[in-house]
């Protein structure tokens, strides 16, 4: 955790800066040591895997092993954990979350099973730092209306949405890749790497996320799926894995699934 985003502006930002507290549940992800520790150390913001959250005197929890899995899993079963009830978690009112696409059915269940006020629905880079943040109120959600939103980019930052082939941005609503480019803050390259440097990083100095996004005609972004979790079936047909998972997470009956070669 500590080497990529999450870590980084969570710890040294969160915590040093604000004079904070953070709490490591478990080396290992351990979802009851998470429950415990909440109650234990009255945490206030819980902030999982590919996550920046930070607050004035409040203190954090964090996953300390990043899950494979993805995060909506994480966020899920710690929500719907059948040991919850069993612990006092009042005093948590902040969640961040992130890294993937984030669902309305996500936020919900944190403001319904965790009790959160507010959830940062928030995406970035370590090549970059945090591009976007999208604060939800508890009490204004509507899941309805909710569309996946990360918000705007921040401060002195350019984004732009375009074809992954030709890279030419493409209309409002249309998906594609994600570039970005910013007057600070963007790392110079990948160490010993250029190759891949110039991969990521044109001429123009934007940075290719490599992840699909849309955007709206007032500047919204839509996080939608990574490309490395497309896959291509038979040359044409392509299948976000993002969709699957989703589908999965949040049906009650798993039997109802096969896998068909």
């Amino acid at each position: 955790l500590m080497y990529h985003l999450g870590g980084i502006s969570t710890l040294l930002f969160g915590v040093l800066t604000q004079r904070g507290s953070c709490v490591f549940p478990s080396r290992k992800l351990d979802l009851v040591k998470t429950l415990q520790a909440i109650q234990k150390y009255k945490c206030g913001i819980l902030s999982i895997s590919y996550i920046n959250g930070k607050l004035m005197h409040i203190i954090f929890i964090i996953l300390f092993i990043l899950y494979k899995g993805g995060l909506p899993k994480i966020v899920h079963n710690l929500a719907m954990h059948p040991q919850r009830a069993s612990y006092d978690l009042s005093s948590l009112t902040f969640a961040v979350v992130g890294g993937q696409e984030v669902s309305g059915e996500l936020i919900e269940r944190l403001i319904e099973r965790l009790d959160v006020k507010l959830v940062l629905v928030a995406y970035g880079s370590t090549e970059m730092n945090n591009m976007f943040m999208n604060l939800v109120s508890a009490f204004t959600f509507d899941r309805g209306a909710y569309a996946g939103c990360v918000g705007r980019p921040g401060a002195l930052i350019e984004c732009k949405v375009v074809d992954a082939e030709t890279g030419a941005i493409v209309p409002h609503g249309h998906e594609g890749v994600l570039c970005c480019r910013a007057h600070c803050g963007l790392t110079a390259g990948y160490w010993r790497d250029a190759e891949n440097t110039r991969r990521a990083i044109d001429s123009h100095g934007w940075y290719n996320t490599g992840d699909f996004f849309t955007m709206d005609s007032h500047g919204n972004f839509y996080f939608r799926s990574r490309r490395k979790e497309l896959i291509t079936a038979r040359g044409s047909g392509i299948i976000n894995i993002s969709y699957i998972k989703y589908t999965i997470y949040f049906t009650t009956n798993n039997d109802r699934f096969y896998l068909f070669k």
